[in-house]
Order: C-alpha cells, then structure tokens, then sequence
C-alpha cells in the first residue's frame, strides 16, 4: 500500500485525496468483508441443509433396503418351502419306485423257481 500512495503522491494528490482514497479502501475492505461473511453463512446454511437433505435420503434407503431386505428373505423362505415340499414328493415317489421294482423282482424270482421246478415234471408227464 505505501508503494501505491507513493506512486499517487508523484502524479500530483493531495493528503486530501490519499485520505479519501484510503476511506474507500477501507469501506471496500469493509465491504468485502461483510459480503465474505454472508457468502460464509449462505454456504454453511447450504451445507446444513445438504446434510439434513442427505441424512434424510439415507434414512429413506435404509428403509428402502429393509424392506426389501425383508421382502428377500420372505421370498426365499417361501421358495425354499417350495422346493422342499417338491424334494420330499420326488423322495416318496422313488421309495414307491424302488418298493414296485422289489415287489416286481420277487415275483420275477419266484417264478423263475417255481417253473425251474415246474418244468422237469412237465417234460415227464408229456414225454410219458
């Protein structure tokens, strides 16, 4: 700033002048300040108000997540029902299954001795 007056002196100004330009440089200054000082408090009411806004969008997404959270596991358990049911009908099903192929392979067994004995007695009674 001394620079600056001394330049100001050599073109030819007053103290008047230096003074009233200093008046104005400190009501510049002044000002600057007070509109530094609302600009700070325009950004801090922003950020606040950012910050309820996120603070509300996190709680709306937990909520979100939640209830589909809950909607998942829902589903699934009733999948998982599902499908148990159907495991345990396919389990009776080839017990039924296995229980006709053993019935079906006792007869077959059973008939096999039964002509086995049959037969050399049959073999007699037509050569006789």
């Amino acid at each position: 700033m001394k620079i600056d007056i001394a330049v100001i002196k050599a073109h030819g100004a007053t103290k008047s002048d230096i003074a009233e330009l200093k008046r104005s440089f400190a009501e510049l200054k002044g000002s600057i300040a007070a509109d530094m000082a609302e600009f700070k408090g325009s950004i801090a009411a922003d950020m606040a108000g950012f910050k309820g806004s996120i603070a509300a969008d996190m709680a709306e997404l937990k909520g979100s997540i939640a209830a589909d959270n809950a909607e998942l596991k829902g589903s699934i358990a009733a999948e998982f029902a599902e499908m148990k049911g159907v495991i345990a009908a396919h389990i009776a099903e080839t017990k039924a299954s296995i229980a006709e192929a053993k019935t079906s392979m006792i007869m077959w067994v059973v008939s096999a001795i039964f002509l086995a004995q049959l037969l050399p007695i049959l073999a007699n009674m037509l050569a006789e």
